[in-house]
C-alpha cells in the first residue's frame, strides 16, 4: 500500500507535469489530474510543482498571440495550485465521513 501511495503521490505529479508539457498529451494530463487530486498526497505534491512552475505552465497554456503578455499567476489561481487546494478541501469532509462510518461500526460489525 505504501508503494502505491509513493507512486501516485510523488511520481504521479511528475508524470502529469510531463504530460502537460507535451502538446499532444495535454488533454490527457488535464483529464487524469482531477480524479488523482482527490488523493491528498498527489494534490500536495502536484500543488508544490505547479506553484514552483506556475509561470512556465501559464506560458504553455497561452496561445501564440498571448505569449508575449503572459504574467505570473498568483499561487492560488487555478493555473497554479487552486485546483489542488479545492480538491483537498472537498476531500477532507469525504474522508472524515468515511472514517466516522468505519469508527462507528456501521460498516463493519466488529465485536
Amino acid at each position: 500500500m505504501g508503494f502505491l501511495l509513493f507512486l501516485v503521490g510523488f511520481l504521479g505529479p511528475i508524470a502529469v507535469f510531463i504530460l502537460t508539457i507535451i502538446d499532444d498529451t495535454r488533454d490527457i494530463a488535464v483529464a487524469i489530474k482531477y480524479p488523482l487530486s482527490l488523493i491528498p498526497l498527489f494534490a500536495v505534491s502536484s500543488g508544490i510543482i505547479t506553484i514552483s512552475m506556475r509561470f512556465f505552465i501559464a506560458l504553455l497554456s497561452a496561445s501564440e498571440s498571448e505569449r508575449l503578455r503572459v504574467t505570473t499567476p498568483e499561487p492560488f489561481d487555478d493555473v497554479a495550485a487552486g485546483v489542488q487546494l479545492k480538491m483537498i478541501l472537498i476531500s477532507i469532509p469525504i474522508y472524515w465521513l468515511i472514517i466516522a462510518i468505519i469508527d462507528s461500526g456501521l460498516l463493519f460489525n466488529i465485536a
